[in-house]
């Protein structure tokens, strides 16, 4: 091999056609082409970082080493560069998790692939590592205690769970040994310590590839398909904030459409990490073949299944389809039937694998009638399909630059049209919890102008474009016009993404709203609909995380695997009562690595006497999980951070003590927060004010507390509450979706009735309703009701503090009790103590007025 300026100048191929690793490329390759690669790298990898795509440990510890790596992997002799590039990828299993967390990944993925290699039989061997899943499945599934950390489990499992079945498949079927770097390189690639969602990597192809074509074509294709992956993420972004709609927001047929269009859409997220990942193996040799194909221009069901996925397909017809096809053929069983039963054992083994692959990153088990439904129907599809293809033979659409006449590139534009009509309702289906929810949405239908032309524009939109793919680009493919351009992707993607990430840094180049969009570009976080989920889930099993789908379920593969619940601990106790649910008195436990403890009042918090002491100042704190302090240890709630300012910096002038009683209990809507105050539960303590924390996701909670009632069969017990009820139509029968549906032009006005009856009540008894509007981290969208729920309680006679801006100039990623649980931590308290405190003393004759003991 030699090198002229970074470029390799000699490439010889033997007459097997496997590659020569002594290689790389043919005379008179551009001594520059190289540093152009890095260069382009480099900006790909920096765009990377400005947009923030997918996790901190992605764009801020590993696109360095990949860079660094990528130059020092391709300036060592070839002999070394396999080695070199296993070095690297257990180094990033170390530079993401930690020495302690890194060598525990490495020593259980070690001892797997040692498992693999014993001297013994082949079917013992295959045995001994089911033995050890079971028991690393007992562990993920808590059972047993695992000796590692929890965080390792998502990466680990997606490292091996179908790895080492593709690994395995080939050490029986291939003849060439493998090598120890090539095994290590294979099991812990490079970015897989940071894609808890991983492509099936065939290990042969992963081996005959390597370094199978010139070293610089190689690389420049990776690049591309890097900036193809970014631009495919950012795409979702846009979706995913703009596009996408909860269940509970479809009202019409228009937005039926939108739901679905979205939803399906959101699956660019896959093929955007696969893409990629692919590219960045790429740059160390491994021209893998590309991960999707035009997936949403698929012509029908097999040619949607070659294309959506195409290592999984190609996992599936090595390991299931191909075998038992041969067997069944042997069993003297005809063509066409073999073929279509190992069609349908495919599509059970796909199933299967996918739950099983679920509860390895998750640490549950997916089973749903949705998702069984989905892969029955796609089978059916797909079978239907096979049987006409084996009859007629295989009609290629979409695949190519093969020019088609322009009847068929019409007809080819029609099927792919339905084909997308019914994938996106298929996948409708199957990111949906339950049949329920699913024909929820279509019973929201409408017949309205605006609904015939959202479906005939998006059926028309699809076919226009699925036209000019297998008409006209062929054609111009032939002409080869767009080649030279498309080699350097720093010019056809990087640069106008650098151009629209500039744009947002000054003001005056873009308007307000397109400012805004670009900010969503550049920030990873999660939507309305997930936001409400994650913030009204926590105490819930999550049984909603779309299949891959959003971000929401990257939060929980990347949790540690959590602890008792509140409710497990026997701290918050579910009841048949109005209240749903209180504090047990006299509890203390760890809840979340902190010390947790309830007085004799079931409040978190000191005790304190039901009377009040001569000269004191009282304040009733109401609100939810966040007041009550979950995930921080007693004395670090921003209620005991006040009280114990007031009492060090103000006690004994004009108050000889000052005491908030914090009544805070998670998943309270104001409903509850009513109750309490009409059952004296409150008012006994003779408080001088009553503080009400209010959320953005109120309009939320009180519609699932009127649900939890509604189920039940109790009386509501208000005329103006039963009658809002049914005027909106809410029964107990309704499924969630559809409750809050029906509910949510009527929740602010139901908001403002219980605000006032509470404002109204504290007055009364001569108490200050104050209302405070507390965000947690990270909030963002949610945020969108906050002026009017303020306005709400403005309107029922509250004295109103905003505290919407508490976090502002904060990386509120770092306020957070953890990535998979937005409360807020010790700092985010602290930052709500210092605002709240200042707000307090603002408020007139509160903090320091004169006032007579009673």
């Amino acid at each position: 091999m030699t090198i002229v300026g970074g470029a390799v100048t000699s490439f010889k191929a033997p007459a097997s056609g496997q590659p020569d690793h002594s290689e790389a490329a043919p005379a008179g390759v551009h001594w520059w082409r190289f540093p152009l690669v890095v260069v382009q790298l480099a900006a790909v990898l920096a765009l990377i970082a400005a947009f923030r795509i997918e996790s901190q440990a992605f764009y801020g510890k590993l696109g360095p080493l990949i860079l660094a790596g990528f130059i020092a992997h391709h300036l060592l002799p070839m002999a070394y560069r396999l080695k070199s590039f296993a070095v690297l990828s257990l180094g990033a299993v170390g530079l993401i998790f930690g020495l302690q967390a890194g060598a525990w990944l490495i020593g259980v993925g070690l001892m797997l692939i040692a498992l693999c290699h014993l001297p013994i039989r082949y079917g013992a061997r295959v045995a001994l590592i089911v033995a050890a899943g079971l028991v690393l499945a007992s562990m993920r599934a808590g059972w047993i205690p695992a000796p590692f950390p929890g965080s390792i489990w998502p990466i680990l499992a997606s490292m091996f769970m179908f790895r080492m079945i593709a690994y395995l498949y080939d050490l029986r079927h291939q003849k060439e040994r493998t090598n120890p770097a090539r095994t290590l390189g294979y099991f812990f690639m490079l970015p897989n310590a940071c894609f808890p969602l991983f492509p099936v990597v065939d290990f042969n192809t992963f081996r005959r590839t390597y370094y199978d074509r010139q070293a610089i074509d190689v690389y420049e294709e990776g690049v591309r398909w890097m900036l193809r992956g970014v631009t495919q993420l950012l795409a979702y972004r846009v979706i995913y904030q703009y596009a996408t709609i909860s269940p509970a927001e479809v009202t019409g047929t228009a937005d039926i459409v939108r739901y679905l269009l979205a939803n399906f859409g959101l699956y660019l997220r896959v093929s955007g990490q696969f893409h990629l990942i692919v590219g960045i193996l790429h740059l160390f040799g491994f021209r893998l073949p590309e991960t999707h194909r035009f997936f949403f221009l698929a012509s029908s069901f097999t040619d949607f299944w070659r294309r959506i996925n195409i290592y999984w397909k190609d996992f599936m017809q090595k390991v299931v389809f191909t075998p038992a096809l041969f067997a069944l053929r042997k069993r003297k069983m005809g063509d066409t039937a073999a073929l279509v039963v190992a069609t349908l054992l495919v599509f059970v083994a796909t199933w299967l694998l996918h739950s099983y692959q679920w509860f390895w990153l998750l640490g549950t088990w997916l089973w749903s009638a949705t998702d069984t439904a989905f892969w029955a129907i796609l089978a059916a599809f797909l079978v239907i399909n096979v049987l006409r293809e084996a009859r007629r033979g295989r009609v290629r659409s979409l695949g190519g630059p093969v020019a088609v006449t322009a009847g068929q590139a019409w007809r080819t534009a029609l099927a792919t049209a339905a084909t997308f009509a019914t994938m996106a309702i298929l996948w409708g289906l199957w990111t949906s919890p339950t049949f329920s929810a699913f024909f929820d949405l279509f019973e929201a239908a409408t017949t309205r102008p605006v609904d015939f032309l959202v479906v005939a524009g998006t059926l028309g939109a699809v076919t226009l474009v699925a036209f000019a793919v297998q008409y006209l680009v062929p054609r111009f493919a032939r002409s080869g016009t767009s080649r030279g351009l498309w080699r350097y992707p720093a010019l056809t993607t990087a640069i106008p993404l650098i151009l629209v990430w500039l744009a947002g840094e000054v003001p005056a180049v873009l308007p307000a709203q397109a400012r805004q969009v670009v900010r969503d570009l550049r920030l990873a976080e999660l939507n309305r609909g997930d936001a409400e989920t994650l913030q009204r889930g926590y105490y819930e099993q999550i049984v909603g995380v779309n299949r891959f789908n959003g971000q929401l379920w990257e939060v929980y593969a990347g949790r540690d695997r959590p602890g008792p619940t509140l409710n497990e601990l026997g701290v918050l106790v579910w009841h048949d009562g109005i209240l749903h649910s209180e504090l047990k008195p006299f509890v203390s436990v760890m809840f979340q690595g902190q010390p947790l403890r309830t007085n004799r009042w079931g409040m978190r918090d000191r005790d304190y006497q039901l009377e009040r002491s001569p000269n004191s100042l009282r304040i009733a704190l109401l609100g939810q999980s966040y007041v009550m302090g979950m995930g921080v240890g007693d004395g670090e709630t921003f209620e005991s951070l006040v009280e114990n300012r007031l009492n060090a910096e103000r006690g004994g002038s004009p108050f000889d003590q000052y005491e908030i009683l914090n009544f805070a209990v998670p998943r309270y809507s104001v409903f509850q927060q009513l109750i309490i105050l009409e059952s004296e539960r409150v008012l006994s303590f003779d408080p001088d004010a009553v503080l009400l924390v209010g959320h953005a996701v109120d309009f939320l909670r009180l519609v699932d507390y009127l649900h939890v009632e509604l189920i039940r069969g109790n009386d509501l017990g208000d005329d103006f509450l039963r009658s809002r009820v049914e005027a909106a139509g809410a029964r107990g029968d309704m499924s969630n979706t559809e409750i809050h549906r029906v509910m949510k032009p009527y929740a602010p006005e139901v908001a403002g009735w219980a605000l006032r009856r509470i404002g109204l009540l504290a007055r009364d008894r001569g108490v200050r309703p104050i209302f405070v509007l507390i965000p947690m981290p990270l909030d963002g969208v949610l945020m969108n009701d906050a002026p009017l729920l303020l306005q709400l309680a403005r309107d029922a006679g509250f004295e109103v503090i905003d505290l919407s801006d508490v976090y502002e100039g904060r990386d509120e990623h770092e306020l957070t009790v953890a990535e998979w649980d937005r409360h807020p931590n010790p700092e985010g308290h602290r930052l709500i103590a210092e605002r709240l405190y200042d707000e307090l003393t603002r408020l007139p004759d509160l903090i320091d007025r004169t006032r007579d003991p009673r």
